[in-house]
């Protein structure tokens, strides 16, 4: 068994399931009365799932000691304040309402003349947030892009940073990095859009000599397992690619195995994390995967189970290789970590790790931790004081 490269312990909450790691400090009172300025929607094929996601949390933030401002992101990547009324976030409509709210919005105007500003200009009431909470998910969102425009308006925020959130949402920088340090992963093959149009016969003879059918292929950035799909023979191979080629530039080509679906949420900033108890998601369909429809619209496709029905020893295996990620690619705040368990060969995989995971009623996040004794009040308040605690941090010591 692998062993994290830094000293863990159980340590328990009072859930049916321990927490495993390196417990940190939690003071709630260091985000009592802050301005929490939450983000959703976003410019990303995954906007309404980030906008079920913040309604979830938008909920739970609104009965917690602070202030609270929303601001939509629309597909077209216009930043929206909204009016958060405890409901219809996950609806459709919800850029109509920000409109309406916009014409009657009396916030006093004043230079943007910083990213700080322009941000301060989306709050309730034009004031300046002490904290950023961006709901989002996908490109656009969870790639580093927005992460650098919070950065650079020094405000502390939720979640990873630029170079851990690019990472995370690359499948291929991602894997090419956890092999360097020995982190097992299923044999897989990169694609670029451009060598698969100019010769897709020869791209396919590429794949073929290095990963046996069947196989599985999806965008190299992306998330909810949109553009993801199975091949079997050739037809579906240049059928599957062509749909993953609509997403990305560069698609990921994995052997199919016979697996189960592993997942383990992780909380926490470098190198002090702490590990969920670990939990199954079981597609009932056969022959089926845990695609995007099944994830968030369809409470008959899956079954999850938590925790997950495995050996003690396989349980510990997938703590220390969730928490040894982590502290590779020096996540913040939380991550989901995914991991495959070969059926035939008997062996874990790292599959990949979300770094703002689905936070719907459903969602497996929310639901392991929940296991391990953390309800969605005291999840979303450690989170916010890890966004701080990261911001001192980081924070440079000079001054320009």
């Amino acid at each position: 068994m692998r062993k994290s490269r830094l000293t863990t312990d159980f340590y328990e909450f009072g859930g049916k399931s321990p927490l495993y790691g390196r417990n940190f400090t939690y003071e709630p009172e260091k985000f009592k009365g802050k301005h929490v300025l939450l983000f959703f929607g976003g410019k990303s094929t995954e906007h309404l799932v980030s906008c079920r996601s913040a309604l979830f949390i938008a909920r739970t933030l609104s009965k917690m000691p602070l202030k609270l401002s929303l601001v939509g992101i629309t597909v077209n990547g216009d930043f929206l304040p909204y009016p958060f009324d405890g409901e219809h976030l996950d609806s459709e409509n919800w850029v109509k309402e920000a409109e309406e709210y916009g014409k009657s919005r009396n916030v006093p105007s004043a230079p943007i003349s910083s990213p700080a500003a322009f941000l301060s200009s989306l709050t309730v009431d034009g004031s300046k947030p002490d904290i950023l909470f961006p709901v989002l998910h996908g490109i656009n969102c969870e790639d580093g892009a927005i992460q650098g425009l919070f950065k650079m308006a020094d405000i502390p925020f939720v979640g990873s940073g630029v170079l851990a959130s690019a990472c995370g949402m690359d499948k291929i920088a991602a894997k090419t990095i956890l092999q360097h340090y020995k982190i097992p992963v299923v044999p897989w093959f990169r694609l670029s859009r451009r060598v698969w149009q100019m010769n897709n016969e020869d791209a396919c003879i590429d794949i073929l000599e290095k990963l046996p059918f069947p196989l599985f292929v999806k965008p190299a950035n992306g998330g909810s397992s949109v553009g993801a799909g199975k091949a079997n023979n050739l037809s579906s191979l240049n059928q599957a690619i062509a749909a993953a080629a609509e997403l990305d530039s560069e698609i990921l080509i994995e052997r199919q195995l016979r697996v189960r679906e592993l997942e383990c949420g992780v909380l926490g900033n470098f190198p002090n994390y702490l590990a969920s108890p670990v939990g199954e998601i079981i597609v009932k369909k056969p022959n089926s995967f845990y695609d995007y429809q099944t994830k968030y619209f369809s409470e008959q496709g899956t079954e999850t189970c938590i925790p997950a029905t495995i050996t003690t020893l396989m349980t510990r295996q997938i703590h220390e290789l969730a928490l040894e990620v982590c502290n590779i690619l020096q996540i913040s705040g939380l991550a989901r970590v995914d991991f495959f368990f070969d059926r035939d060969a008997r062996k874990i995989y790292f599959n990949e790790i979300n770094t703002m995971p689905g936070f719907t009623e459903i969602s497996l996040y929310p639901q392991v931790f929940a296991a391990g004794g953390f309800d969605a009040t005291e999840l979303c308040g450690r989170l916010l004081y890890l966004a701080l605690a990261e911001h001192e941090e980081r924070s440079r010591r000079e001054t320009i």
